[in-house]
């Protein structure tokens, strides 16, 4: 019975939640969602300031073939946004660790992935970006965007938290408030 309950494994819990970015950075977090029963897709983002004010959201449909491609294209779409509208320095953040592996040349990128992953590493040769993986429970907002575009027809923008739909209103709320003073 002893080497039983030496075998049996620990459990250790952690806090995971989004944090905002640095003093005087931004942040952008992006998702990809793939549903593989009709094969359609959405990428989801949010580009916000350190005070936690949201510069941008987007929402879109895409058409791609896995969910990887999902969230490769989603920090495409997130960074081509950013560098067209002059924000050049930001640390991007997504819940795909293979994806930010690839983006970050840990791993070596598959033939499908290949043309988006060339794309992006060109972009973050002209530009300061940081790339990080996060756990998808702190990736919620950029999760709930890329879920609603998944059964949408049109892409949206939004320019202030007041333009998010109820669904995507609460994760950002939520972040917001745990950084209020």
């Amino acid at each position: 019975m002893d080497t039983l309950l030496k075998m049996q494994p620990k459990q250790s819990f952690i806090i995971v939640q989004w944090q905002k970015p640095e003093l005087g950075t931004l942040k952008l977090n992006t998702n990809g969602s793939f549903n593989t029963r009709d094969m359609s897709a959405g990428v989801g983002g949010a580009l916000t300031r350190d005070n936690v004010d949201m510069i941008i959201a987007f929402s879109f449909p895409y058409s791609c073939i896995n969910h990887n491609l999902a969230e490769a294209y989603a920090a495409l779409f997130g960074m081509t946004w950013c560098i067209q509208n002059g924000h050049t320095s930001f640390t991007l953040e997504m819940d795909s660790c293979l994806v930010v592996e690839m983006l970050q040349g840990e791993k070596e990128t598959n033939y499908m992935m290949a043309n988006v992953t060339e794309k992006i590493a060109r972009m973050r040769s002209k530009a300061n970006i940081h790339v990080n993986h996060y756990c998808r429970e702190a990736n919620q907002l950029a999760e709930y965007l890329a879920k609603l575009a998944n059964k949408a027809h049109n892409g949206v923008f939004f320019f202030s938290s007041q333009q998010l739909p109820k669904a995507v209103k609460g994760p950002f709320l939520w972040d917001k408030i745990k950084f209020r003073v």
